[in-house]
């Protein structure tokens, strides 16, 4: 071919891109040798000059060109960028140059970055792997749980983000543009020989017109960034909801830690089938027409993008097995309480706790409603209702007991709902507590007490988490 070339794969997210870029850094000087494909490693991963390689993939030319002016990433990005500039001129003719990034199919800028790429190739052609909607978005809110510390329920998320599945969309955005694509379907029994490395080398070897020999490469099955299954997710997703780990790392490691050490995780989708079926009928307008202009109106694969995969049945056992908080959240409690209990921080997340009201004769009520605990600084914030009797006449400050020793508490913090409840009881207005970065005790319950005006200590409240 007498033509520069430029390949860009351009995943997309979820269709086994990681696996991908890792295979084609281990085998860069071998593509490079015997294909004249050149996958750049060092030359556009300036990160590698003070640690090893974390990203396999061109994600810091992706990010120059979202906002060349101020690129995510700073002084890397332009530094990979330049360093891009460089290794193009280098090229000669009979050289293919190949990218590869997830994120260059959702990048807003596409046509700034391929009239980038124009100035120096006389063709582009992408490379892209699509698959079902249904089974793409909750992959990658998974990841997105793990990796960025989501909070967000799927549904807040999906909203924000449907256009990352749009993959017809997507597409013509690029051929708008220019650039010639090779689409292929993301699913086992459509890939050469059922595997995306040897389905990947099939479709550079259409695009140079000369047969890649797969037998020559060692390793076909390179598994990296396995989505966790769902249930895994939904744990992550209240621990980030709730703050209870709020160091990043913890998160995904936590993840692992579930799934090395439980051996049945409780089966738990947190996408009903009624929800999948509405995402698919979401896309499938473009669906039909990507099956049309890239698969030939082949009948299998317009089922396989268009059809709903379940049933009335499906449903209904879903909603048995899924569908209520309660056996949700006490499989939740169950698990994780025994995972960070034994193995991870070595605490204990807080259930219900073991309460005591003391002194009955000057308290109406004790109220617990916030109990926030961060298990790995062993910190928790407790708030609630400590109301005092109508009928008591002494002026008290309320005091609480930790680890640490004793110190005053902020208590009368306004209580309508309270008011309303007593109002007959000047104390209800004011009644709400709010205590923070207390300190637990393994065998020490935490005291909480009332001061009057002559310093006298009164023991009111006692609450056990342990």
């Amino acid at each position: 071919m007498s033509k520069k070339t430029l390949i860009l794969h351009f995943g997309a997210q979820k269709t086994g891109t990681k696996s991908l870029q890792k295979f084609l850094c281990y085998n860069s000087k071998t593509l490079k040798e015997k294909y004249n494909i050149v996958y750049p490693v060092k030359e556009l991963h300036p990160e590698m000059e003070t640690f090893p390689i974390i990203v396999w993939g061109h994600h810091l030319i992706d990010n120059f060109f979202k906002n060349p002016n101020n690129p995510e990433g700073g002084e890397l990005s332009i530094k990979a960028y330049k360093n891009l500039v460089t290794l193009i001129n280098s090229l000669n003719k009979t050289q293919f140059l190949l990218l590869s990034c997830e994120d260059f199919l959702i990048n807003p800028n596409y046509k700034q970055l391929i009239d980038f790429f124009k100035n120096y190739f006389d063709e582009i052609v992408g490379i892209v792997y699509i698959r079902r909607q249904d089974e793409s978005a909750p992959a990658l809110y998974s990841t997105v749980v793990s990796v960025y510390d989501l909070g967000k329920s799927f549904q807040e998320w999906f909203d924000k983000n449907k256009r990352l599945f749009d993959y017809y969309q997507l597409i013509k955005n690029y051929e708008s543009c220019g650039v010639k694509f090779v689409v292929r379907l993301y699913d086992k029994k459509f890939l050469k020989k059922q595997n995306i490395i040897a389905d990947f080398l099939d479709c550079l070897s259409l695009i140079m017109g000369e047969t890649i020999d797969i037998d020559i490469f060692p390793e076909l099955e390179i598994q990296e960034n396995v989505t966790f299954p769902d249930f895994v997710t939904m744990a992550l997703q209240f621990f980030n909801l709730k703050r209870l780990s709020k160091i990043k790392p913890h998160v995904k490691n936590l993840g692992r830690e579930i799934l090395s050490y439980f051996d049945n995780l409780p089966k738990y989708d947190f996408i009903s089938p009624e929800e999948k079926n509405k995402i698919i009928e979401l896309y499938k307008h473009n669906n039909v027409l990507l099956c049309k202009e890239y698969f030939n109106n082949d009948q299998e694969i317009l089922d396989l993008l268009t059809l709903p995969k379940y049933t009335e049945t499906d449903i209904v056992n879903w909603n048995a097995r899924c569908g209520y908080d309660g056996w949700y959240w006490y499989e939740f409690f169950k698990y994780i309480d025994e995972l960070v209990r034994k193995k991870y921080v070595n605490k204990i997340l807080p259930g219900k706790p073991k309460t005591e009201n003391i002194c009955s004769s000057l308290i109406e009520e004790i109220n617990i409603d916030q109990l926030n605990f961060d298990a790995i600084k062993n910190k928790m914030t407790i708030g609630g209702i400590i109301l005092l009797k109508s009928e008591v006449n002494e002026t008290f400050r309320l005091f609480v007991e930790d680890e640490k020793g004793l110190r005053e508490v902020q208590w009368g913090i306004p209580s309508p709902v309270f008011a309303t409840k007593y109002p007959d009881n000047p104390y209800a207005k004011n009644a709400r507590f709010k205590v923070e970065s207390l300190t637990l005790g393994k065998d020490k319950p935490l005291r909480f007490y009332l001061r009057n005006e002559n310093g006298d200590m009164i023991l009111i409240y006692e609450l056990s988490l342990f």
